[in-house]
Formats: C-alpha cells, sequence, structure tokens
C-alpha cells in the first residue's frame, strides 16, 4: 500500500471505454474506442444463459506504462509489481 502521508499522490485517469457491442439478433452498436475493443454475444449451451466474446487490442482506455515499454533492456511486466512501476513513473516525472 501507498503511503499517501509521504508525499504521493493519488490521481484517478479513469476513461470510460465503450465497446463496439455485436448482439444476438445481429444489430451492431459502435462503441467509443479507435482501437478494436468489441463484445460478441452468445448463448452458453450448459446454462442457456447470454454471454460474451471479449476482442481486444493492447492499450485500450487508461492503463499504466512500465518500464518495459519506455525503455529497452528494462524489466519486463512479469518482473515488475505494479506498485513499483507506478512509483518510478512518478519519480521519473518529478
Amino acid at each position: 500500500m501507498i503511503d499517501l502521508q509521504k508525499g504521493y499522490r493519488m490521481v484517478d485517469l479513469s476513461e470510460e471505454i465503450i465497446p463496439d457491442l455485436l448482439e444476438l439478433n445481429g444489430d451492431y452498436t459502435w462503441g467509443t474506442q479507435v482501437r478494436r475493443f468489441m463484445l460478441r454475444e452468445f448463448i452458453a449451451k450448459i446454462d442457456d444463459l447470454p454471454m460474451h466474446f471479449v476482442e481486444a487490442e493492447t492499450y485500450i482506455g487508461t492503463h499504466v506504462e512500465l518500464p518495459s515499454h519506455l525503455k529497452k533492456m528494462a524489466n519486463p511486466v512479469q518482473r515488475c509489481p505494479l506498485i513499483q512501476a507506478v512509483v518510478n513513473i512518478a519519480q521519473e516525472d518529478n
């Protein structure tokens, strides 16, 4: 947990994302994303309930940049705890 008393601040950068939607009846609704982000509705055979296939590109909506996206040979996401990534980026911006 980040101690906000040590000079860190939490900033909500969330962006609303609305995917394209293909419904069972064939109706198609365009979303708001430039990159591919789509839901396709289907009925699950196991319980006859509506479900959705989700198809998306990376970098959809608000996300955290990790050092490996910014520097060659930096730790990949598997070796970079999320909180440490956020703290490192905040420190580099100062």
